[in-house]
């Protein structure tokens, strides 16, 4: 008993904190990247705590409630697809069990692709020529690289606060 209601203070703090991160992109509008990428981190760590299927509870839970909650619904979508990267990634990473870098750039191109090609004003203001297309795809590769990299770092935190926490 006492394992599953840490288990949902535990769920239930990292939804408030995503949250909070989400709705603070609309009130400092120069980090809301930093913030969204922060408010994603909490499916990946939900998953790497409880597994998958918490981590879709968790997905969905908090795509709906910042669609709820959050002023700018541009926001709630971008933090869905943030999230649904991390939970595919999670279950790639289940199925194959290596090395599988190749596989998440692959991951991220599906899901940025269509959207740089079907509704590029929402990533660009001007007029979208080609050129532009592929510099917006390239800045993407390098915006995606470090958003892995900055994952990783926050995750190996978490787990170096739970070690100490369970010490």
């Amino acid at each position: 008993m006492h394992l599953e209601s840490k288990r949902i203070t535990t769920v239930g703090t990292l939804l408030a904190l995503c949250i909070l991160c989400v709705y603070g992109g609309t009130v400092i509008e120069s980090n809301t990247l930093f913030l969204l990428s922060i408010a994603s981190y909490g499916v990946g760590i939900v998953i790497s705590e409880y597994g998958l299927r918490m981590g879709v509870a968790f997905f969905i839970a908090s795509v709906t409630l910042s669609f709820f909650l959050v002023p700018v619904k541009m926001y709630s979508l971008t933090l869905a697809a943030m999230e649904l990267y991390l939970l595919i990634k999670y279950t790639v990473q289940a199925k194959i069990g290596r090395s599988y870098v190749v596989v998440k750039y692959l991951i991220f191109n599906i899901l940025f692709v269509p959207a740089l090609i079907f509704f590029p004003s929402l990533i660009y203001r001007g007029k979208v020529d080609w050129i532009i297309v592929v510099l917006i795809w390239g800045g993407g590769q390098i915006v995606f690289t470090i958003y892995e990299i900055a994952y990783n770092w926050a995750l190996g935190k978490w787990n170096q606060y739970r070690n100490k926490a369970k010490s």
